[in-house]
């Protein structure tokens, strides 16, 4: 299952999963591959201490120990380094094993050497794994960690090719028995899914809960309001005032009914506003949402044609180089001389 992809085992080496982008092949695609699953290899016996180890790739082939000590010296103490030459020209073969005292000195080194260059030209810096890693094959008999598409060797997993998480087409949907058990989402995800559901809901529930108050408290200040004129127009009965004054009392509550009613208007548009401001909000959310899903969308159409071009191209070369080695043999079999 897709839950359960990892993109390589380090414990024990496979040279078809070494050799695959994603880790999934299932037949091997090159002779490299081929090679290292028919190789079987023992590593050396050595004196030095694995786990305190580091290998070095990629390296100029006139470089010199005293060089490599002064580079990885800086990260801590060297205890040892191993330059492998050539045993007929004495140049370095491109790759040697620095030794730390410490083991925290090399996890340190490996950390801080991604990109670290030595004559203008970068290094590979990775843990020495022949000792370490069950099955190990080293790089010369078709194995090893990393590699270089440009180079016709399909090699990936390396500092400059990391394995890639499968892109699934038409992922299969559990069903409602393998929810929160098998599927890809997790029963704590389920559970907070929930959690956020009822939060909003509260959130709601609040909401109106505080605009029936609101209400409530502007109907109880227009009831008082009322209960003084009610009284105030009494009392001016009671003590028989004169109709001017009557008139002006009059006047003045029925102006202040209209101030109350213009208030109110005023509040239920502001009200009004609010819920289209609130409305317009909803919808900006949803489309920013749309956008993101088509962004999506075209992001992983994308990554599907840029695959699908990455194989055509690979199905092509592997084709032009088999009509090259034709072409070849069929030249050498024409020059070669017949038997006598």
């Amino acid at each position: 299952m897709m839950s359960d992809w990892r993109p390589l085992d380090r414990d024990h080496y496979d040279p078809l999963k070494a050799g695959s982008v994603d880790g999934t092949d299932t037949e091997p695609h090159d002779r490299a591959v081929w090679r290292a699953i028919n190789t079987h290899y023992s590593p050396p016996d050595v004196d030095t201490k694995p786990n305190h180890t580091l290998f070095v790739g990629r390296l100029p082939h006139n470089i010199e120990e005293e060089q490599l000590h002064h580079k990885f010296s800086a990260f801590g103490v060297v205890e040892k380094i191993c330059l492998v030459r050539d045993i007929v020209t004495g140049f370095s073969k491109g790759y040697c094993f620095v030794e730390y005292r410490r083991k925290r000195d090399a996890e340190h080194a490996v950390k801080e050497s991604i990109g670290l260059q030595i004559n203008g030209s970068p290094m590979l810096v990775d843990w020495e794994a022949g000792h370490q890693v069950k099955g190990w094959i080293p790089r010369r008999l078709g194995g090893g960690w990393g590699g270089r598409k440009e180079a016709g060797q399909l090699r990936f997993g390396c500092q400059d090719r990391p394995w890639k998480r499968p892109i699934v087409i038409n992922p299969s949907r559990p069903s409602a028995k393998e929810y929160g058990k098998d599927s890809g989402r997790s029963t704590h995800q389920d559970h907070q899914g929930r959690e956020d559901r009822h939060k909003r809901e509260e959130y709601q529930h609040q909401g109106s809960q505080g605009s029936e108050d609101r209400h409530r408290r502007e109907n109880r200040h227009h009831g008082r309001q009322g209960f003084e004129d009610r009284h105030r127009r009494e009392d001016n009965r009671h003590h028989g005032n004169q109709g001017s004054e009557d008139r002006q009392g009059s006047s003045e509550d029925r102006h202040r009914r209209e101030d109350n009613r213009h208030h109110g208007n005023q509040g239920s548009e502001d009200r009004h506003r609010r819920e289209d401001n609130r409305h317009h909000g909803s919808q900006g959310s949803e489309d920013r949402h749309r956008i993101e899903d088509n962004r999506d969308q075209d992001r992983q159409g994308s990554a599907e044609d840029r695959h699908r071009r990455e194989d055509y191209k690979h199905k092509k070369d592997t084709r032009r180089r088999e009509r090259r080695r034709d072409r070849t043999s069929d030249r050498k079999r024409r020059h070669s001389p017949s038997p006598s």
